[in-house]
């Protein structure tokens, strides 16, 4: 085989190992949302709450390759008319979620908000 040859096999090669890399990333990451949704919606039940308007969310869907890291899930919610609640779920332990002062809603809000 000629230089070329090899050259077109092994680019071939990475190419599919890569992609394969890539496929199982995504996968991972829709995992990750499934879980991520099914336990917030369990927890927002289990506290009797039917809606909540969710004002920030800072949700790391992580990854699973080379190195993992955790997903984590932070989220400020408003339940109308005067409820608000701290949501957070970091992976391998049971979501959380606590009542909190509209006025920290507000600061936690203001503090995440991108720079314009």
């Amino acid at each position: 085989m000629s230089d070329i040859g090899y050259f077109i096999l092994a680019t071939v090669f990475s190419l599919a190992v890569g992609y394969v890399i890539y496929r199982e990333h995504c996968r991972g990451q829709r995992s990750n949302r499934d879980i991520i949704n099914l336990a917030y919606e369990a927890t927002l039940a289990s506290y009797a709450i039917d809606k909540a308007q969710i004002l920030m969310d800072r949700t790391t869907l992580g990854s699973r390759l080379k190195s993992k890291k955790h997903f984590e899930v932070y989220r400020i919610l408003f339940v109308p008319p005067t409820h608000w609640y701290l949501y957070t779920h970091i992976e391998d332990s049971d979501p959380l979620l606590m009542a909190i002062s509209e006025a920290r809603a507000r600061a936690a809000i203001n503090e995440f908000r991108p720079a314009k």
